[in-house]
């Protein structure tokens, strides 16, 4: 089961990609889009963890995602190692 606070920090990375205004290919953009404009994972149904792990994934491959995580000290991500 992916736990919630994860799904978090990609919210914060989502939002920090439009902040630091890095490009996102229209391939990515409903996919980046979806998790920027989703609070605590309401969007994503944490139940389907199967689903949940492919959509992850695939933000994790964006571009504009690895891009941002290259400059992750120029916006805020919480620390959920906790």
């Amino acid at each position: 089961m992916v736990q919630s606070n994860y799904i978090d920090s990609f919210v914060h990375i989502a939002k920090g990609i439009y902040k630091l205004q890095i490009e996102v290919p229209p391939s990515e953009r409903e996919l980046i889009s979806t998790f920027e404009q989703s609070y605590y994972g309401q969007y994503f149904n944490l139940t389907e963890s199967n689903d949940l792990i492919g959509i992850i994934v695939q933000f994790l491959n964006c571009k504009c995602v690895k891009a941002a995580c290259s400059r992750l000290m120029e916006f805020y991500v919480p620390d959920n190692t906790n």
